[in-house]
């Protein structure tokens, strides 16, 4: 039986057993640290969705499309946090970020098994954009949420709707993108990406994957790779800007919210 499920039927126990005595409870972490109380003080007991089951924060940047993006990763609880590192097309974190380990590939980039147009690179099934069931954002905070397709991350950095400054919030560098039609804005922290078992550049660059394969970038074209977004987060350096990263890389994903 799953600890959760030992844990509810000693509380139900406890408290359906009527005692001449007081009867006390005690709940301990795995730090030592532990809750008591009393059972005439315990109403129910419920167990929640950590991800699915909070309210999470977004904006309204005024955009063109309407689209509303999150005000942290997924993965974080603030927004200079930068929160888990996914493989294209993969919703949970992992040790190691290479093709040997990805999810839709056996063992090698010559042998994609989802999300391919170019035979090159394994099985075509034409598939341009993650489904629901492999979008790191549905999967961790909701149907109401999916990663950005590539319009909508061309949008949010479009210099006709925002300006992007350089900017340290709580220590943590990255980049803040500021509507230029209300104000509104949202902090992306310069989380760095993994690439096999190593985390790279944090503090210096960010990197944020879409939903969308890259499909025409030359060599790479076909699903190889998938569109991200990239910036330098020094106050001399580039500006958000595109890169098509090697769909196994571990990367930040900043959601929206799902059109209606």
């Amino acid at each position: 039986m799953k600890l959760k499920g030992i844990i509810a039927v000693l509380f139900l126990t406890a408290a359906s057993v009527q005692t001449a005595w007081a009867q006390e409870g005690m709940l301990v972490w795995r730090n030592g640290k532990f809750v008591s109380f009393h059972i005439d003080e315990v109403d129910s007991i419920q167990f929640v969705n950590s991800f699915h089951d909070v309210k999470r924060e977004y904006v309204d940047l005024g955009l063109p499309s309407g689209t509303l993006w999150a005000t942290c990763n997924i993965g974080a609880d603030s927004p200079e946090g930068y929160g888990d590192y996914f493989a294209w097309g993969e919703t949970s974190t992992k040790a190691d970020y290479s093709w040997g380990t990805y999810k839709y590939c056996n063992g090698t980039n010559t042998t994609i098994t989802k999300y391919c147009t170019n035979s090159s690179y394994g099985y075509v099934d034409n598939k341009k954009e993650l489904e629901a069931m492999d979008d790191a954002a549905t999967a961790n905070w909701g149907e109401d949420w999916q990663m950005p397709s590539y319009e909508q991350m061309l949008e949010l950095i479009d210099d006709s709707y925002t300006r992007t400054v350089f900017k340290e919030q709580h220590g943590i560098f990255g980049r803040q993108i500021i509507s230029k039609s209300n104000g509104n804005s949202i902090f992306l922290p310069g989380g760095g990406y993994y690439y096999g078992t190593s985390l790279h550049s944090v503090d210096s660059i960010g990197y944020y994957w879409t939903r969308t394969i890259a499909i025409s970038s030359g060599i790479k074209s076909g699903g190889l790779d998938a569109r991200a977004m990239y910036f330098t987060s020094g106050k001399i350096g580039e500006g958000p800007g595109w890169t098509d990263g090697n769909r196994p890389h571990g990367r930040s994903v900043r959601a929206v919210r799902k059109e209606d």
